[in-house]
């Protein structure tokens, strides 16, 4: 009698542990919604930071232009003027009616009818020249 061996379907055999397709699927997706949340938690920081950082320098320019427009409001004074003529020894008087001249202002500039300052519209008065004693 011939004794049959019997056959193995290697195919069919299974050596290693099963592990669900869909558990897979659900564990990667936490983990890349973990990830996601990290990454969007540790962004929102930096850019508060950088957020914070630019408060400080607008605070600290502030003060500046403020400290700046102060200074040059003391500068242009006609105090602080005629205190820098006298230390160049430059005397200088202000002008005599018929040398200041009146501008429009200039939303009506592009009218080329002037009006005279007499009327209520605005006016700026400007220096034709300066008269220069000696």
């Amino acid at each position: 009698m011939v004794k049959r061996r019997k056959r193995r379907n290697r195919k069919k055999r299974v050596d290693g542990f099963i592990f669900p397709g869909s558990f897979a699927g659900v564990l990667v997706f936490a983990s890349v919604a973990a990830l996601s949340y990290l990454w969007l938690c540790s962004r929102c920081e930096e850019l508060g930071r950088g957020i914070k950082t630019l408060e400080k320098q607008k605070v600290e320019l502030t003060k500046k232009f403020l400290n700046e427009e102060y200074k040059w409001m003391r500068l242009k004074s006609p105090k602080s003027i005629e205190d820098s003529l006298a230390r160049c020894g430059i005397s200088m008087t202000w002008p005599r009616r018929d040398q200041v001249m009146w501008l429009a202002d200039a939303s009506v500039h592009e009218d080329m009818n002037v009006q005279s300052p007499r009327e209520n519209a605005p006016r700026f008065a400007g220096v034709r020249r300066m008269v220069r004693h000696e």
